[in-house]
């Protein structure tokens, strides 16, 4: 899914929201609502595997992933998005919401498919 002249800024994004993402966890906050943190420890290895494959390639220049790994790291995106405006104080994250558009658009190129099915 990505170009061998995918820029490294870019790549190493992905790979912070990934992170991020893998990091979420959930809390209760002193009025005893349910919160969403980004804490210190991931919370799941769910992404490890694409996190690894994204700097192999950066190394390589050759991205292996398929059709099911690209959908899990777009919709990753989407969801650190959703998750961390759970949090009281935290606000959208303008950037990763234009990387998961472009990443959007760039999955229903590649594989003639939506991202979420209808």
């Amino acid at each position: 899914m990505f170009h061998p002249r995918t820029s490294r800024k870019k790549l190493e994004q992905v790979i912070r929201t990934l992170d991020a993402a893998a990091r979420i966890g959930h809390g209760t906050d002193a009025d005893g609502f349910r919160i969403s943190t980004i804490g210190e420890r991931r919370a799941t290895t769910r992404y490890d595997v694409l996190i690894e494959a994204l700097e192999q390639g950066m190394k390589t220049k050759k991205f292996e992933l398929s059709r099911d790994d690209a959908r899990l790291l777009v919709t990753a995106l989407d969801l650190y998005n959703v998750r961390r405006t759970d949090g009281v104080g935290q606000s959208w994250d303008d950037g990763v919401e234009q990387l998961f558009q472009e990443l959007q658009s760039l999955f229903a190129k590649t594989y003639g498919e939506a991202l979420y099915a209808a």
